[in-house]
């Protein structure tokens, strides 16, 4: 029985060492400005005064305004914040490893954006995924975030791993005085058609096996 399982295993094309780089974006204790949380570094496009802001639980932080009573992120702890405009962009890079070459992987991750408190926006704020010059994926346009307290939702996007470590930069192409707030980044990889049959034919063989 556990050389079938260990043979499964090895069928599925699954590699379960991969990860972001503290993807939960924990470290921190305290919604702060202009911090990022250990494995990740920031940066503005072209460099000037702002950087992204760390918010924590229920507290959100836009440059030095500070909203509370806000719903705090599905993965918990600290998550990041990231405005854009048409003369800048926010951003930070992390880290994915333990990839192999030519999978594909899904990367999944938690979204929700508000408005900087006392401005009216509604533009969507656009979250772009890069792996070194690689555009890898935009974040889906999505409207309504005049709310001030817009739910958080899901996403996820395929990519194929280039080499076993890649960078990951995520930057913001928000109109300026929205926030994009992302947490969560999560890596799966993507089973290949031929080993995902080989595998039902193996859960099938394990059936057949236990009825006799």
């Amino acid at each position: 029985m556990k050389y079938t399982l260990i043979t499964l295993a090895a069928l599925s094309g699954a590699a379960f060492g991969q990860t972001v780089t503290n993807g939960s974006l924990e470290g921190g204790t305290q919604a702060q400005e202009n911090w990022v949380p250990p494995g990740w570094t920031r940066f503005i496009t072209p460099v000037g005064p702002s950087t992204p802001d760390y918010s924590f639980g229920t507290d959100r932080q836009f440059y030095t305004a500070l909203a509370t009573d806000r719903t705090p992120s599905p993965d918990g702890g600290g998550y990041i914040g990231l405005i854009g405009a048409d003369t800048f962009s926010e951003g930070i890079t992390g880290e994915m490893i333990d990839l192999q070459a030519g999978k594909l992987y899904e990367l999944s991750y938690y979204f929700t954006a508000e408005n900087k408190p006392g401005y009216i926006g509604g533009s969507s704020p656009l979250v772009q995924f890069t792996s070194g010059s690689t555009i890898i994926a935009n974040h889906p346009a999505v409207t309504g975030y005049d709310s001030p307290d817009r739910p958080w939702s899901e996403h996820s996007f395929t990519f194929t791993a280039t080499s076993a470590t890649m960078p990951l930069t995520i930057r913001s192409l928000a109109p300026e005085d929205t926030w994009g707030f992302i947490d969560g980044l999560r890596l799966k990889t993507v089973p290949e058609p031929s080993s995902t049959a080989l595998l039902g034919l193996g859960g099938l063989a394990l059936i057949l096996r236990r009825r006799k």
